[in-house]
């Protein structure tokens, strides 16, 4: 009987997944364009989808020349997350989730070994994702320490899929009208903002007959890697993905399932464990400019 009732709650919870992640949400409208570059200009109570696990609001919005991001987050470990691993988003133009068009930011490129030694690079080697932090004598990165590496280093994103010439290492301020931004307001929110011109992936402008169009929008973000404790040993830690749904258009907020990979629990200072990756999928019906 409790076999039964255990893969009777596994069947519900996995049908009920995969209507919420077949669910197409009604674009929002950005009447005026996002200004990326000049810090947040949403409140937190404006944002239409939050994710548990990461503690993310979030918000998708469109006009008729760009696909608009904007994120909001107080938690203190998912903003390390951020700036240690960047946000992966990937669009869909045929609506599913392939990640055949991707921008991540921030992204950490690789730097000289003298400038690396200076701290000229903020974030986690992108191709090991460990971190450089791994001599005994060396005190595991803070937020600030992270958020001043980060507004002192140059920015870069990097592209894939993108239309030619567009890809791989590009830097903001850039001549493709591609804005990232990262900032904080007064109260140590961290604010990211993203404004993504059509023509560099999709089309020129959106015409009328798109009012129907679906993108499958995916944002991973990767956890923090294991540190090296300060007594030369390194934890063991349990992996898992966990894939937060949300809704658009006053659709409330969403919830969160968790995959565990399995694995061996975080031992030690939990400063030192293993976080687990976050993805967000949603299906987003663009949005067309309302008639006067």
């Amino acid at each position: 009987m409790k076999i039964i009732i255990k893969y009777c709650i596994s069947a519900v919870a996995v049908a009920l997944f995969i209507s919420c992640s077949n669910t197409v949400n009604k674009g929002l409208w950005q009447s005026q364009p996002l200004l990326v570059n000049e810090g947040g200009n949403r409140s937190l109570d404006s944002f239409k989808s939050y994710d548990s696990e990461s503690e993310l609001y979030y918000t998708i919005s469109n006009d008729l020349d760009n696909l608009y991001f904007s994120i909001k987050t107080n938690n203190q470990k998912t903003q390390m997350r951020i700036l240690r691993s960047g946000i992966e988003f990937c669009i869909d133009t045929a609506g599913k989730y392939s990640d055949r068009t991707k921008i991540l930011f921030p992204f950490a490129v690789l730097h000289k070994k003298n400038n690396s030694a200076s701290g000229g690079s903020y974030g986690a080697d992108q191709s090991s994702g460990h971190s450089r932090n791994h001599g005994i004598n060396q005190k595991p990165e803070t937020l600030e320490l992270l958020k001043k590496k980060f507004t002192d280093a140059d920015k870069t994103m990097h592209l894939i899929g993108f239309k030619t010439p567009i890809g791989g290492a590009v830097p903001l301020p850039n001549d493709y009208g591609i804005k990232m931004n990262i900032s904080w307001d007064t109260s140590n929110t961290m604010i990211y903002q993203a404004s993504i011109p059509f023509v560099t992936f999709y089309k020129k402008l959106i015409p009328a007959s798109d009012s129907a169009k679906i993108f499958g929008i995916s944002m991973n973000l990767n956890g923090l890697p294991v540190q090296q404790s300060p007594y030369g040993m390194r934890p063991m830690g349990g992996g898992g993905i966990s894939m937060g749904m949300g809704g658009m258009g006053g659709m409330g907020m969403g919830f969160g399932v968790r995959m565990p990979m399995g694995g061996t629990p975080g031992m030690g200072n939990p400063a030192y464990q293993q976080t687990s990756s976050t993805k967000i999928k949603m299906k987003i019906k663009l949005a067309l400019k309302p008639d006067k």
